[in-house]
């Protein structure tokens, strides 16, 4: 009954589909013990292969397979692409690492180089602005270096006289 049914489900696709070839013929009534049979070529069918005995099918010989044509060949071409790429890929990475680390090394000189010179204008225009108002006070020449504390000392006198200059303007200006 299985049988039967199967070859029912293949004749009704294959009618559906008369362009793939079909090993079994239409029967509703085939016994179960009997092989299928061949189905006879369709007139509608293209006729690009004739029909060939089995035997001779089989014993034709295979065409034979190139595998060093159509797997070895592609592969090693594509082993030998993938190791000249990781090798230009190195090489490249090698270049960028050294000219970052030159970049790098030369950076902080360059920018100190930049900042003292940023400094030295400004100390050039705070002496500039203290002639200008007259309270640049240079050491002399032969007077030698004076030690930290003095330094501290007379910065500390020149502010005490600041602020009592800036009272005395404002008692002034207010009338105290």
């Amino acid at each position: 009954m299985n049988i039967q049914k199967h070859t029912e489900h293949l004749t009704e696709f294959n009618s559906d589909n008369d362009h793939i070839p079909s090993a079994l013929t239409p029967t509703s009534a085939q016994p179960k013990g009997d092989a299928p049979t061949q189905k006879k070529p369709n007139s509608q069918r293209s006729t690009s292969s004739p029909d060939r005995p089995l035997d001779e099918l089989i014993g034709e010989p295979f065409t034979p397979f190139d595998h060093q044509g159509t797997v070895v060949d592609p592969f090693t071409q594509e082993m030998n692409r993938d190791a000249s790429f990781e090798q230009e890929l190195g090489t490249m990475l090698l270049e960028l690492i050294l000219e970052t680390h030159a970049w790098s090394s030369a950076r902080p000189k360059h920018e100190s180089q930049m900042e003292v010179q940023k400094l030295e204008q400004r100390i050039m225009d705070v002496v500039e602005i203290e002639k200008e108002q007259g309270t640049l006070q240079l050491n002399p020449p032969s007077t030698p270096s004076l030690s930290l504390s003095s330094v501290v000392e007379k910065t500390r006198e020149h502010l005490n006289e600041f602020v009592s200059r800036m009272k005395k303007a404002l008692a002034a200006l207010t009338g105290l």
